[in-house]
């Protein structure tokens, strides 16, 4: 056994949330339903979404503390009110819900097992739509502790993405709730050192050396010490490119352009497009294809690659992309905006097919959109879009990672402020994998680092100075020597009170050709009277603004 290597737990005995006094839920749908009734102990009552299930639906529970957890039960109790798929976010502030920890299917009793968490809120999101309301009538939150050894991972492959870079993929153990440990060795049989544990079915190795051949072997793990036997030892050589595709989609999105207009149910599968099985897919149901059609995948973070595959159905069809150019991106606003310009084609007007393979540069990127540009007489049908690596002359390189990108705005909300006051420096926008940092006068700011969020990030400065910001990346999505001062600096000027425009300034001091019109505050929201004291703007008759430290 190996016994503790990954810090598992110590409690071995099932635990069963039973007590949910003061438990609180909030839903995306029907409000009005109570969503607290799906965590109120009584299966009477049930909370429902009142409206046809769509992807991104979703329900969340604050259980008020942190819990230790590995299973979520669902009762429906509700005919064929279940969920058709779904994706389970646990979270400590209810803010930060990360990569899922569960997806599937579910059921009249739809039973979730995962690995073992320690967290106050859970969230289940649909992730496909289906023709029926969506019911819970009771939601359980259990511990099931282990009590035999776990099935062992399956399947393990491995490519070699650079000269320091191996990535490898395996199917998941049957044993539900299992995480995995990875383990290297030089020899094919012994001597194996372990790299990390995983909940997922993937692993990046980012210490390996060049030139050198390693042996990776995972072994499936549950609390209590329990562990499976290793799979079968994979050999990749660091540097040694091999043809390669992405099996772990769990963390993969898709959406496209057109919805049904009556029943959003036809269209809202998009997720079957990325789900890793052929036998589903989305249409445009009673569309017909027109030019600026689009679909696009979110893979959750930056792969590397050189050709996509286009499968529009297992059997024969001509609901293949008529033609269509095809587009990649790294920009979260592209993502957010897919109908919008992505740049330049990476392919153009390409004539499709059933199974299109589309050879492209090596790439290293998050989002691919194809939009089409003819129209066709056929819906669009997309059953799997698979992303990989062709060892070709034009392997991923020795550079593991990509700049990062620019192009943000900085902007300061006032130039000058008053001594003891604080200005506000806002970043337009953030890339998540990316920390940003405050640097005045090219000097950082002790504390200033903000992971990216995909959103505005926002300082205080309350120096002289010329305030910029630094973006560093992680070392493997995006380069770790790559700090990219960001496009533009703001200047922000400091003036001692009692000075210029921040003199104490009563109406003994107000010249008589100048006429008050009007007291305000620092935001310029007018006020009733002169304060009696702080920091307030005097504005005169002749467009004279004077600001007042009291």
């Amino acid at each position: 056994m190996l016994c503790g290597a990954w810090n598992l737990s110590a409690q071995c005995t099932d635990i069963n949330y039973t007590d949910k006094t003061g438990w609180t839920a909030a839903s995306s749908h029907d409000i009005h339903s109570s969503p607290k009734n799906a965590v109120d102990e009584n299966e009477s009552n049930n909370w429902s979404s009142v409206a046809i299930q769509v992807p991104d639906m979703w329900i969340s529970v604050n259980m008020q503390e942190s819990k230790k957890f590995n299973q979520i039960i669902l009762e429906a109790n509700h005919g064929s009110d279940w969920p058709a798929g779904y994706a389970l976010y646990v979270s400590n502030d209810g803010i930060n819900w990360g990569s899922p920890v569960a997806t599937g299917g579910g059921a009249t009793t739809t039973t979730i097992n995962f690995v073992t968490q320690n967290a106050q809120y859970f969230k289940v999101m649909t992730t496909v739509g289906k023709d029926n309301y969506w019911v819970i009538a009771e939601a359980y939150v259990n511990y099931i502790a282990p009590i035999a050894n776990p099935a062992p991972a399956t399947d393990l492959k491995a490519t070699s993405f650079n000269s320091k870079t191996n990535y490898m993929e395996w199917t998941a153990s049957a044993t539900g709730g299992a995480s995995y440990v990875i383990e290297r060795s030089i020899n094919p049989s012994s001597d194996f050192e372990v790299l990390g544990t995983v909940s997922g079915t993937s692993y990046t190795d980012n210490t390996a050396v060049k030139d050198i051949t390693y042996f990776y072997r995972v072994i499936a793990v549950l609390d209590c010490d329990f562990e499976s036997a290793p799979t079968a030892a994979v050999e990749i050589t660091t540097g040694a490119c091999s043809d390669f595709t992405y099996d772990d989609k769990k963390a993969w999105k898709a959406k496209a352009s057109y919805s049904h207009p009556t029943v959003p149910s036809y269209t809202a599968n998009t997720h079957y497009m990325v789900d890793g099985n052929i036998n589903t897919n989305w249409e445009s149901t009673d569309h017909e294809q027109k030019i600026g059609d689009w679909i696009a995948v979110d893979m959750g973070s930056v792969y590397k690659f050189n050709q996509i595959v286009i499968f529009a159905f297992k059997d024969p069809t001509d609901d293949f992309p008529g033609q269509y150019n095809l587009y990649v991106s790294n920009n979260n606003s592209d993502w957010d905006n897919a109908g919008s310009s992505w740049g330049d084609p990476l392919v153009t007007e390409r004539n499709g097919v059933n199974g299109d393979v589309v050879d492209i540069p090596m790439q290293s990127a998050r989002y691919i959109k194809i939009q089409l540009t003819v129209d066709k007489g056929n819906w669009l049908k997309i059953a799997e879009i698979n992303v990989g690596i062709v060892a070709t002359g034009d392997c991923p390189g020795d550079d593991p990672c990509i700049s990062v990108p620019t192009g943000n705005t900085v902007t300061a909300d006032e130039e000058t402020i008053c001594e003891g006051e604080t200005a506000t420096i806002t970043l337009d926008a953030s890339l998540t994998d990316v920390t940003y940092a405050l640097y005045i006068d090219d000097v950082k700011v002790n504390g200033s680092e903000k992971d990216g969020n995909g959103g505005e990030l926002v300082w205080s400065a309350g120096e002289t100075g010329i305030y910029s910001i630094v973006a560093t990346g992680d070392g493997v999505t995006y380069c770790d020597d790559a700090d990219v001062t960001l496009d533009n600096t703001v200047e922000i000027t400091v003036i001692p009170t009692g000075t210029g425009d921040c003199q104490s300034v009563g109406i003994s001091n107000i010249s008589s050709e100048q006429i008050i019109v009007g007291y305000f505050d620092t935001l310029g929201r007018q006020l009733s009277k002169e304060p009696a004291s702080g920091v307030y703007i005097i504005k005169y008759d002749n467009g004279t603004i004077k600001k007042v430290v009291k």
